[in-house]
């Protein structure tokens, strides 16, 4: 669990897959573009109102992969950072595979 707050009626904790899902979901918003499963998990780290995020890619042949990447990064960030309500310092896009 990731603790996102403290109050003072107690802790505010979310799980790392719920986090995934997060990130996943915003990145899949992006035309051409799916998260790698498998071995590869979207890693998220939230420490003192910042978030970081790490997220492997698999896009489709023709994609333009920078293009895509930076969609991902903006895409991700907003998600993560309205949710969270964290500010988001980075988020590290690969790309594993053209499909």
């Amino acid at each position: 669990m990731t603790e996102l707050a403290r109050t003072e009626l107690g802790r505010i904790d979310v799980s790392a897959s719920a986090l995934q899902l997060v990130v996943a979901r915003a990145a899949e918003q992006v035309e051409g573009v799916r998260v790698a499963r498998g071995r590869h998990t979207p890693r998220v780290e939230v420490a003192g109102g910042t978030a970081r995020v790490e997220v492997v890619l698999a896009v489709g042949r023709g994609t333009i992969v920078p293009v895509a990447a930076r969609a991902v990064q903006e895409c991700v960030s907003r998600e993560v950072g309205s949710m969270l309500e964290a500010r988001v310092d980075a988020v590290d896009v690969s790309v594993e595979r053209i499909d």
